[in-house]
C-alpha cells in the first residue's frame, strides 16, 4: 500500500514539475531522459525536504543550461542603451546609473566620439558631466578616419577601459569607421570580458545587428520610410530606435518589424534607457517609456505586395509599454511581472524561481 502511495506521489510530483517548467520557460517539451531522471530521484529519495532541495538544484542546472544556449545567440555582455537627450544638467539619473556600473575611483571610462561631427565639444561636455559624477579616470576615443581604427593606441584605449560610452551623431559613421577593424575586435573582446558598452542616440541604434539609418518621423508605416544597415551586432535579433515618442518614430519601427517579424522592435524615449544584463533581462530607467514591438505572432502583412509609398497593413502585432523600474525578458519577449509573480497563489505551493533570472 505504501509503495503504491509513493508511486502515485512520484507521478503527481513529476507531472506537476514538468507542467511548471514547461509553462514558466515556454518550452514545447522537456526531454524524456530528464523526466525519467527526475522521476527516479523522486522514487528513491522519498524525503520531502531533501527531495525539494535536490529538485531545485536539478531544475536550476537543466534550465540554466537551456536558457544559456539561447542567450549566447542574443548577447554576450552588459549594455546600457539610452534614447538620447539624457539629462546632463539636473539630477543626471541615467548618467549616474552609467557611472555606478564601474568603480569610479579605479576604472577607466572611455568616451567614444566617433559618431559626432563635433568630437571635441562632445568630449568636453561628457568629461565635465562624468567628472561631476566622480569618475576619476576619463579618456576619449576619437576616430575620424578608418585607418585610425587600426592604431595600436586606440586598440589599447579600448582594452584598458571598463566602460565605453558612444555619443550621439550618425550611427553609420560608427560602423563604417570601425567595422571589421582591430578597434572593433577589441571592443567585442572587452565587452565579452565584462566591460559595459553604453550608447546614446546614434550610439544606441548601432548596438543591434541591424540598425535604422534613415526613416521619416511622424509618418505612417510605409516601405519607403525606412533604410536599414548592419550594426555592431552586440545584441541580436532586435531593432533599436531612439528619440522615440518625441519624434513620432513608431511608424518606421513598425515598418522594420513588418519586414522581419522575428526581430523585436525597441523604441526608447529621450532621457530614458534600458539596462541589458547577461541574463537577458532588460530594466527600464529614466523619465520616459520604452516600447517593445513583437511581430512574431503577426497573422497578416502586405509589406511584400506594396508600392514604396503605400501604407502598411499589419495584423496581430503585440506592443508592450514599460516605464522606470519595469523589466522585460529578452528571451521570452515578454514583460517580467515581478510583483504579480511574488504574490500569486503559486507561492503557496513553494514553486521554485530560478536565481539567475532575478539577480
Amino acid at each position: 500500500m505504501k509503495k503504491k502511495y509513493l508511486h502515485n506521489k512520484m507521478k503527481n510530483t513529476q507531472t506537476k514539475f514538468c507542467f511548471i517548467v514547461a509553462n514558466y520557460f515556454e518550452l514545447k517539451e522537456v526531454k524524456t531522459r530528464e523526466i525519467i531522471l527526475i522521476g527516479n530521484v523522486v522514487w528513491h529519495l522519498q524525503q520531502p525536504n531533501f527531495l525539494n532541495n535536490y529538485l531545485i538544484w536539478w531544475i536550476e542546472y537543466v534550465m540554466h543550461d537551456m536558457r544559456w544556449e539561447n542567450l549566447k545567440k542574443v548577447l554576450s555582455g552588459n549594455l546600457i542603451i539610452i534614447g538620447g537627450a539624457e539629462d546632463k544638467e539636473g539630477k543626471k539619473e541615467i548618467l549616474k546609473r552609467v557611472c555606478d556600473s564601474i568603480d569610479k575611483s579605479k576604472d577607466t571610462l572611455l568616451i567614444a566620439t566617433i559618431a559626432t561631427d563635433y568630437p571635441k565639444e562632445a568630449a568636453n561636455k561628457y568629461k565635465e558631466v562624468f567628472g561631476e559624477l566622480e569618475v576619476k579616470n576619463i579618456k576619449v576615443l576619437d576616430i575620424s578616419e578608418r585607418t585610425e581604427a587600426s592604431d595600436d593606441m586606440n586598440v589599447e584605449l579600448i582594452r584598458d577601459s571598463s566602460l565605453i560610452f558612444f555619443t550621439g551623431g550618425d550611427q553609420l559613421k560608427i560602423t563604417s569607421l570601425i567595422g571589421g577593424t582591430p578597434v572593433y575586435d577589441a571592443l567585442e573582446e572587452a565587452w565579452k570580458n565584462g566591460a559595459f558598452i553604453v550608447g546614446t542616440s546614434a550610439g544606441a541604434s548601432v548596438m543591434s545587428d541591424t540598425m535604422i539609418v534613415q526613416g521619416e518621423d511622424d509618418d505612417d508605416p510605409r516601405k519607403c520610410t525606412l533604410k536599414m544597415s548592419p550594426g555592431l551586432g552586440l545584441i541580436k535579433d532586435v531593432i533599436i530606435d531612439q528619440h522615440f515618442a518625441q519624434r513620432g518614430r513608431i511608424g518606421r519601427l513598425l515598418t522594420g518589424i513588418a519586414q522581419n517579424p522575428e526581430v523585436l522592435g525597441i523604441g526608447i524615449d529621450e532621457n530614458t534607457g534600458i539596462v541589458v544584463n547577461q541574463s537577458g533581462m532588460i530594466e527600464v530607467i529614466g523619465e520616459g517609456a520604452v516600447y517593445f514591438i513583437d511581430g512574431s505572432a503577426i497573422t497578416y502583412t502586405n509589406v511584400s505586395e506594396l508600392y514604396a509609398d503605400d501604407i502598411l497593413s499589419m495584423h496581430n502585432v503585440k506592443l508592450h509599454v514599460l516605464t522606470d523600474g519595469n523589466k522585460f525578458d529578452l528571451i521570452k519577449k515578454s514583460p517580467f511581472e515581478e510583483e504579480k509573480f511574488n504574490h500569486e497563489d503559486n507561492t503557496k505551493e513553494n514553486i521554485w524561481r530560478p536565481k539567475y533570472l532575478f539577480s
